[in-house]
């Protein structure tokens, strides 16, 4: 009996449900659809620009005492917005080991880095043969290792 009722409602084009409930529920199979059928992207968070990863390990290799944290603060005061996390992960991808271990910080190694901005001072005497002392003030450029002799005087504490 019941099968006979069904079947006088499908000839009689009675569905159980109406047009509209069947729109619906294509629609939302359509999205479904969609939804498990586009192009995957790869897991996690997308790369980093380029533009974002050069100045990183320049600045590293540029700057050896520097570590990730130093460089990230630069890379900041220059406009760049980035993480101190991600300065470090630019610098071990990149081989470059982004702990302050990997400069010499000996003495040497400072005077060279630094020797443009270095200008050392002197004073020092010079005996004549007639038994008068004469001063010099001079100064040492280390970058370049040139003297320059800035006075000669009699009296080097004042008149």
């Amino acid at each position: 009996m019941l099968d006979e009722f069904i079947q006088v409602q499908q000839s009689t084009g009675h569905d159980r449900r109406s047009s509209s409930q069947s729109f619906t529920h294509r629609s939302r199979t359509a999205s479904v659809a969609r939804k498990w059928t586009h192009p995957h992207r790869r897991p996690g968070r997308p790369p980093k620009p380029e533009a974002l990863r050069q100045p990183v390990p320049h600045l590293a290799r540029e700057n050896p005492g520097w570590e990730y944290r130093r460089i990230h603060g630069e890379l900041l005061s220059l406009g760049r917005k980035i993480g101190a996390s991600t300065a470090w992960e630019i610098l071990k991808k990149t081989g470059i080991d982004p702990a302050p271990q990997r400069a010499d910080h000996s003495w040497p190694a400072f005077l060279k880095a630094q020797a443009s901005a270095i200008v050392a001072a002197d004073l020092f005497h010079v005996d004549t043969v007639f038994l008068r002392r004469w001063s010099v003030l001079f100064s040492i450029d280390h970058d370049t290792r040139r003297v320059h002799i800035a006075g000669i005087t009699r009296k080097p504490t004042g008149p």
